[in-house]
């Protein structure tokens, strides 16, 4: 059995852990309904963002049915107890990164062709995706750390 010296001790480090794993939830909870919120919009006003963007039809759509398979991919990982949802932490993690790479390159193969409105979107994204695969990441990292026993952090 792990030992986490004092009684207080002990607590601080639960106290902690506990912490960790809820930011890692909250992070979670506003993926998916970004996730879900831009998908929905971009697939229900496609006709009007494909003139707005500058960019194929294909794309736009592409971009709307990415969001919201990943949306459910991250509602699912929602749905689970905080500490089995840690080991895929970093696989949403790490997928937020790599979206977060395809639209700079998007905007970069499309950069002649999008409008200021496009390419605003695509760099936003990547932006957005980006920052929220490091804040995941980070708690992923943070939350493999071993909670004492006697916690209730499992919900």
């Amino acid at each position: 059995m792990l030992s986490f010296g004092t009684s207080a001790e002990g607590e601080r480090i639960r106290s902690a852990a506990e912490g960790r794993l809820i930011r890692a939830g909250l992070l979670i909870q506003v993926d998916w309904i970004a996730g879900a919120v831009v998908g929905v919009l971009v697939l229900s006003l496609h006709g009007w963002l494909i003139q707005l963007y500058q960019l194929p039809r294909e794309l736009v759509l592409v971009i709307g049915f990415a969001n919201l398979a990943y949306a459910c991919v991250s509602f699912t990982l929602a749905q689970l107890r905080r500490v089995d949802r840690v080991p895929f932490l970093r696989v949403v993690a790490a997928a937020n990164v790599l979206w977060a790479v395809v639209c700079v390159v998007l905007a970069a193969v499309w950069a002649g062709h999008a409008s200021v409105f496009g390419l605003s979107t695509l760099i936003g994204e990547a932006v957005f995706v980006g920052w929220l695969g490091v804040l995941e990441w980070r708690a992923a990292g943070n939350s493999s750390q071993a909670i004492p026993p006697s916690s209730s952090a499992d919900n």
